[in-house]
């Protein structure tokens, strides 16, 4: 649910904090107010005001200060501020420009102004906010991009130092063979991954829908991660019953997201755990129901639930403190887009005792 934007009202006159209030209350906005500088210094710590209403004189600190002060702190730089005055000099109008307000308004103050230099602000702390949103989702991505690449480039370029220098016994060589195929595949992965995401992002991508047959498809997908099955001594077990109608999928899309959630749920489960995945059809097919639903089910730590309304975002970066501490990353947000991409939809719950069950749904046509 979307918050109404709070108007902070900064004025040592009840009588005319009171008339802000109920003014702007009833035009949809949330309100708070501060009789005084020092105590409008300290609502701004625990509020996070959208715009300041700030009235120039008051005893103690007037408005001019105290909007310097607020500039002053970095993370009020872009809060917008409204000088509410009865001086008309152009001296103090400079004055107030200088000590970083944004707009004026002369007393006795007109109502429909104050209204529209509201909502000119609002729009300008929007926009800031959209561009710094946008901005730190570049820094995210270029750090998980770089984490994720580092990591099995350096593991290849470990196995074939060891290849060139002639030092393995020649039992070991075919497993370091095997690791660099290995890790190169996950680069390959990650970066076809992006590109796909990319392309489904501006709606670049068109469908290739094609009837598939789905034991086909898991069965080549676990027979490419058998070797991360056994490097980390999981148990996989199947549950993919018969396919009792025809579906339609975009089957490599459909292929990279059962590779992400396969891939999720190596990452973090114990050492000689269990994975299960399992797909389950409608016991009847109804007009308007799932074609199938495709579960992957761990022994890992789960997924808190304030991350579970997280994990699946377009390319949220989480810090967990749970598992290894890795970041997510692209892998779930990518299996998210597939579903949506197949008018689909992906979840995720926790099981009991422990460990995490990822479901991901196609709707019939």
């Amino acid at each position: 649910m979307n918050q109404l934007p709070l108007i902070l009202i900064v004025d040592d006159d009840p009588i005319h904090c009171e008339g802000f209030e109920d003014l702007l209350a009833f035009r949809g906005f949330a309100t708070a107010t501060a009789n005084s500088g020092a105590q409008a210094l300290e609502k701004l710590e625990t509020l996070h005001p959208d715009v300041l209403l700030l009235d120039v004189m008051m005893p103690g600190m007037d408005g001019f200060t105290l909007c310097r002060r607020i500039r002053q702190n970095p993370c009020w730089q872009h809060l917008p501020i409204i000088l509410i005055t009865a001086l008309n000099d152009k001296e103090d109008l400079l004055r107030g420009l200088m000590a970083g307000a944004d707009e004026f308004l002369n007393k006795p103050v007109d109502t429909n102004e104050l209204l529209v230099r509201i909502l000119s602000m609002l729009r300008i702390k929007q926009q800031h906010d959209s561009l710094q949103a946008a901005l730190q989702l570049r820094r995210d991505m270029a750090n998980m991009i770089v984490h994720d690449i580092r990591n099995p480039l350096n593991a290849i370029m470990l196995h074939s130092s060891l290849l060139a220098s002639a030092q393995l016994p020649e039992t070991k060589v075919t497993d370091s063979a095997c690791a660099i195929l290995d890790l190169a595949r996950h680069v390959e992965t990650f970066l076809n991954d992006l590109l796909l995401a990319a392309k489904m992002e501006h709606g670049v991508l068109v469908p290739d829908l094609k009837q598939v047959d789905l034991q086909q498809i898991v069965a080549d997908q676990v027979k490419y991660l058998d070797i991360k099955l056994r490097a980390s001594n999981l148990t996989l077990q199947l549950d993919v019953p018969e396919q009792p109608y025809p579906l339609f999928l975009d089957t490599h899309l459909f292929t990279r997201a059962v590779d992400n959630l396969m891939t999720n749920a190596i990452k973090y489960s114990p050492n000689r755990g269990n994975i299960t995945l399992a797909v389950c059809y409608p016991r009847q097919q109804e007009a308007r129901g799932a074609a199938f639903t495709l579960s992957v089910l761990d022994e890992g730590p789960g997924v808190p639930d304030i991350e579970q309304r997280r994990i699946f975002e377009k390319f949220e970066v989480l810090q967990p403190t749970w598992g290894n501490g890795r970041a997510i990353g692209l892998g779930l947000a990518f299996c998210k887009m597939v579903a949506d991409f197949h008018q689909g939809e992906i979840s995720v719950n926790n099981r009991q005792p422990q460990g995490a069950h990822f479901s991901i749904s196609f709707w019939k046509g």
